[in-house]
């Protein structure tokens, strides 16, 4: 097996941290990976951390006169000639940590909700100044509440259902999925409606903002026994941008606390409604 992630770098000194935490990470995948870095300027690749489980290439894009938000549409072109050469695919901004535990989960799970036309999900985390973890794309102020209560179950085990926000700013697909991915129409992120240019390549196929799209049934995420989010699905935004930011909307739903539900809510799914509407009444 071997994977290839492809990162879109807008050059930025202040940011290599975030790239050398990245390829630490890839070296402890459980397969052979080679990292991509498409950037609009060149640098010594050595000065990076030195890859062990794959190798590091830099791809060069000139972007003289065009608008800097399209910058990662670049990728794609480079993505899909590698279609035949891969097993796995990854799309990442530059500032996100997919640690090796995560790439586990998602091969741990993958098939299994892929079979009924589900989307494996992940939640992107960000860590305050005293180690507490956020979901960094929910919500939970001012009367708006983005928490995961719906719940569905497949071969006995229970899944979360994220019908909230399924940005995490990377996607990653198998090889089949991805070949879907290259031929279908939504290749081109000029056809995804709803989001910023950037978004556009980062959301990949998992994207709710469409009305006239569904390419999965939803995206799930499986839950512990205690009915919480299994902490393998956490991925990191390194920079904890919102979660410094306290007038943000964004991160401030804690991890633990992104599916509020119980057991007897599960069973009477009736109560659910009732929680998230007294929940709302109190906010």
């Amino acid at each position: 097996m071997r994977i290839t992630k492809h990162i879109a770098f807008f050059y930025n000194e202040e940011r290599f941290p975030y790239l050398n935490q990245m390829i630490q990470a890839a070296n402890q995948y459980p397969f052979y990976t080679d990292i991509y870095i498409h950037c609009n300027q060149s640098f010594p690749i050595e000065s990076l951390t030195k890859p062990t489980n794959g190798k590091i290439f830099l791809i060069l894009h000139d972007i003289t006169g065009k608008d800097p938000w399209g910058f990662p549409e670049n990728t794609r072109n480079v993505m899909k000639s590698q279609k035949d050469d891969y097993d796995i695919f990854i799309y990442t901004e530059d500032d996100i940590l997919i640690p090796p535990q995560a790439i586990q989960y998602w091969l741990d799970n993958k098939d299994a909700v892929l079979k009924e036309g589900f989307n494996l999900g992940f939640i992107l985390i960000e860590t305050d100044s005293i180690g507490e973890e956020f979901g960094v794309n929910l919500v939970n102020k001012d009367c708006i509440s983005q928490q995961f209560y719906k719940i569905c179950k497949i071969n006995e085990k229970h899944y979360a259902i994220n019908d909230v926000n399924t940005h995490i700013a990377f996607w990653i697909y198998d090889k089949q999925e991805f070949h879907r991915f290259v031929e279908s129409k939504w290749w081109d992120p000029a056809n995804i409606k709803g989001y910023d240019r950037l978004v556009n390549v980062a959301i990949g196929l998992h994207f709710v903002n469409d009305p006239d799209f569904q390419w999965y049934r939803d995206t799930l995420i499986p839950l512990t026994p205690e009915l919480k989010l299994v902490n393998e699905c956490k991925t990191y935004h390194l920079p904890n941008k919102y979660i410094k930011d306290r007038n943000s909307f964004f991160a401030t739903v804690r991890f633990d606390e992104i599916v509020p539900l119980t057991q007897e809510q599960i069973i009477n799914p009736m109560l659910v409604l009732q929680r998230k509407q007294l929940r709302l009444q109190n906010s």
